[in-house]
Parts: structure tokens; sequence; C-alpha cells
């Protein structure tokens, strides 16, 4: 409908409707999904926030936005594919919150894989320093002769 208009008035009514859509409660993902398919990071940054938030983006979405092998990837693959490309956008205002928000991806991804990991290191270090530090205490008191 928009393709008729006036292409400045197109452009007030698209912004208008987007920025309605992200102030409501419920935002509609139709919006997002059209801002994501004209390449704004706007789109795709909103697109990881509602698949963060456990929305389930259907594959002729991901198939419309180039990601159909993503459908029954890893969660943190899809948000990090989703932050990358709101990154990697033309738009500079757009580079911080999106390189913020694919950290987080890349912080929740290392705590989740490698928590059991980093636990049982932490264990292993706080039982086997003490041990060591009492080792090395003997040895030297066996050491040091004592004065007569």
């Amino acid at each position: 409908m928009l393709d008729f208009l006036d292409p400045s008035f197109a452009s007030n009514c698209m912004w208008r409707y987007y920025n309605l859509t992200i102030q409501s409660q419920n935002p509609d993902p139709h919006a997002f999904i059209r801002m994501a398919l004209r390449d704004e990071p706007q789109g795709w940054y909103n697109l990881g926030l509602l698949t963060a938030e456990g929305y389930r983006l259907p594959l002729s979405v991901l198939t419309q936005l180039g990601l159909s092998e993503l459908y029954m990837a890893d969660n943190s693959l899809l948000l990090s594919t989703l932050y990358e490309r709101c990154r990697d956008s033309e738009d500079t205002d757009s580079y911080l919150p999106c390189s913020l928000a694919l950290f987080k991806v890349h912080l929740q991804s290392f705590q989740k894989d490698y928590c059991t990991a980093i636990m049982f290191s932490t264990t292993v270090a706080a039982v086997a320093a003490p041990t060591i530090f009492l080792i090395i205490l003997g040895m030297l008191r066996r050491h040091v002769p004592s004065p007569t």
C-alpha cells in the first residue's frame, strides 16, 4: 500500500508505525520482520530481543530473512546471527547496542557451556592449594636446621 504514496510520506508512516509498535507492551513481530527485510538494524535488534524472550520465529520468516538453516539450530546461534546482522549494518548508531547484545549472547553461551568445567576446576583448585601449601611448608621445616 505504501508503494503508491509519496516516498517521504510513506517513510513518515513507516517510522510512526514502527515506533508505535515498539512502544506497545505486545509488539507486532511483523513490523520487526519488515524492518529486518529492509536491513534496518532496529529490526534485527528487536527480532533478537523477541527471540531472547522465547518467541520462536517461524520457518517462513527465517526463509525470508535468509536464515532458514537456523530454524532448528541452537537459540544462541540464531541470536548471534541476528545481532551480527544488526551490528554489521551501515548505520553507525547501531554498532554499540548491537555489539553489547552480541557480547551478552556470547557470555551466556560461555556460561552455559563451561559452567560445570569452571565449577570443577574451582573445586580442584580450592582443595589442591591448601594441600600443596602444607606440603611445601613441611618440606621447608625439615630443611631448616634448628639453632643449637
